[in-house]
């Protein structure tokens, strides 16, 4: 596969093509193999079918610590198969919380004595490390060393965000995302001044119900504008019971004018989630054929031309 970089606003490759990343997030791949005896290649291999081009895959911070071959046996054979298929792999750090002030959304949730959103310092550092130096020469991998800043003032966004991706240039110059802020995600915070210097950097935002306001989108088009690009690393919606309210949408007032939104625009986007359960959820039961009404209409998503 061709490597990816940043030109401006745009995402190319090596090629020098503009490249729109039509991805989908499987879930935790320990929480599928060791909680559910899920095969989680399996559902590489649907998403690909779906007529995606990329996958997230979000590392659980507690599994990352607690399995002794993580990498060996987890990620190694993920990244294999996206190679095979010609899928690009976004490795998500699914860290919660504020790195520098120790604070770790959903602090009593532990996963054999661990954390199960991590959101240490420390802990995101050795990743960002074994990370980018276990797979700086794969063409296809790009990195997120922080999925989501909770309660963080800008200070403390701006030192955790500027100490991880040091750790990661001194293995690779792949993209790199730099995740925004707070829940529902804003880029209020995001440092383009700060690392106008650096390159390929890409501002990541989770794109939910609760932040899919026209003063957002605008604020994405600017950013755009400004020569900066954007991926949206989760979105969807949940029609039945929905767990919180920003997943609460619907497919006439979320997912289409997000969508038309997206195509308009040129930005790249993941899916959330292959899963049944995981909300909010592609599909209602492992059958792959057994889509939700977000999974249809993300399958005609990723279709259209």
């Amino acid at each position: 596969m061709l490597k990816l970089r940043v030109e401006k606003n745009k995402i190319i490759n090596t090629n020098g093509e503009e490249i729109i990343l039509n991805g989908i997030n499987i879930n935790s791949p320990c929480i599928l193999k060791f909680q559910e005896n899920h095969d989680f290649l399996e559902d590489i291999r649907q998403i690909k079918k779906l007529g995606a081009n990329a996958i997230c895959v979000p590392i659980c911070p507690a599994y990352f610590q607690s399995i002794k071959n993580y990498c060996e046996d987890i990620l190694d054979p993920i990244i294999q198969i996206c190679k095979d298929l010609s899928l690009y792999c976004l490795l998500d750090w699914h860290a919660q919380g504020n790195p520098i002030k120790g604070i770790t959304r959903d602090p009593n949730n532990f996963i054999d004595g661990y954390l199960k959103y991590d959101a240490s310092l420390d802990v995101a550092i050795m990743s960002a490390e074994v990370l980018s130096s276990r797979y700086k020469n794969e063409p296809n991998v790009i990195f997120n060393p922080f999925s989501a800043f909770l309660e963080s003032d800008k200070s403390d966004y701006l030192e955790a965000t500027k100490i991880l991706l040091k750790t990661i240039r001194k293995n690779t110059d792949s993209i790199v995302i730099i995740s925004a802020v707070d829940w529902p995600q804003s880029l209020k915070y995001a440092p383009f001044e700060e690392l106008n210097s650096e390159v390929n950097i890409v501002y990541g935002v989770m794109f939910y119900c609760g932040n899919n306001t026209e003063e957002e989108k605008n604020n994405i088009i600017r950013i755009k504008q400004k020569g900066h690009p954007i991926i949206i690393t989760e979105w969807g919606y949940q029609k039945n019971n929905p767990k919180e309210k920003a997943l609460a949408g619907g497919l006439e007032n979320y997912a289409k004018p997000v969508g038309d939104f997206i195509k308009q625009n040129k930005i790249s986007s993941f899916a959330w989630c292959y899963h049944p359960t995981r909300q909010p959820c592609l599909l209602i039961s492992w059958d792959p054929d057994s889509l939700s009404e977000w999974g249809k209409f993300l399958k005609d998503f990723l279709l259209f031309d």
